[in-house]
């Protein structure tokens, strides 16, 4: 399951996918249900669960993707074209030596 909180998204582990979903399983056909790995309704609770827990891991990204304070790449140039900022290119820089401490280098100069 899915969790917003104060603190931003909680996502289930795929542990607790597989373990809720083998338990709905036991709800529905009874607790004598052969689950084992091995068999076509554990292969397919463990093809439910992986597939949960990736659409789970894809939400939360994409959530925190929106975050400008986390966002990254493209998603970050995204954020800040919103707040109509547009981000300035790399720009190469070099050191200069000098024997002076506290030498300071003007913008520019680079």
């Amino acid at each position: 399951m899915l969790q917003i909180t104060d603190t931003g998204m909680v996502i289930e582990p795929l542990a607790a996918i597989h373990q809720r979903l083998t338990d709905g399983f036991r709800r529905i056909y009874g607790d004598d249900i052969n689950i084992d790995a091995d068999t076509p309704d554990g292969q397919m609770i463990g093809l439910f669960a992986q597939e949960l827990a990736n659409l789970n891991q894809a939400i939360a990204f994409m959530a925190q993707m929106l975050d400008p304070y986390q966002a990254t790449g493209a998603w970050l140039e995204q954020r800040a074209l919103y707040a109509g900022i547009v981000r300035r290119g790399a720009q190469q820089a070099a050191v200069l030596e000098n024997d002076q401490p506290g030498t300071r280098i003007s913008p520019g100069r680079c």
